[in-house]
């Protein structure tokens, strides 16, 4: 028997980002949503899930992501929301941050390259768009860890 997800509401929710495949959601100080695409299967947001759980566990920065939902007739995973401003509002801010990003996101590469195969057979190769993890990951409305 498959486990139905939890029915949440992001009716006036706020809505912090819009990507391909997914808009971003807060529900709460704590919490934030990632409601899919209806395009985006549910093999695929698992998928991600497993990925967000197994970046967390190797040590790279990442959000916790806590469990599979349904918010209206889209699927989504609550994330813990992380206090963080997006790439682009941090390289807006001074011509000298692009610098300092480039050199954040060649670090971040670094770490993630050497972990870029999981385990075989774990359900963790790939992202909700069907790749692995890769620098195409990171957009200008990816968060960044504060102090950054």
């Amino acid at each position: 028997m498959t486990r139905q997800p939890r029915q949440i509401s992001i009716e006036g929710a706020p809505l912090m980002g819009a990507g391909m495949h997914a808009d971003v959601y807060r529900l709460d100080d704590e919490t934030v949503v990632k409601a899919y695409r209806p395009f985006v299967t549910m093999e695929s947001i698992e998928r991600e899930k497993k990925l967000s759980k197994w970046a967390f566990v190797k040590g790279l920065p990442t959000a916790i992501s806590f469990d599979i939902v349904k918010a209206g007739n889209r699927d989504g995973i609550v994330y813990e929301l992380i206090n963080a401003r997006s790439v682009s509002e941090y390289i807006k801010e001074s011509d000298a941050n692009f610098d300092i990003f480039i050199r954040k996101y060649v670090d971040l590469m670094e770490q993630i390259l050497p972990l870029h195969d999981p385990e075989p057979g774990d359900g963790t190769q790939g992202s909700a768009d069907g790749n692995d993890i890769d620098g195409d990951d990171i957009h200008p409305g990816t968060p960044l860890e504060d102090g950054l």
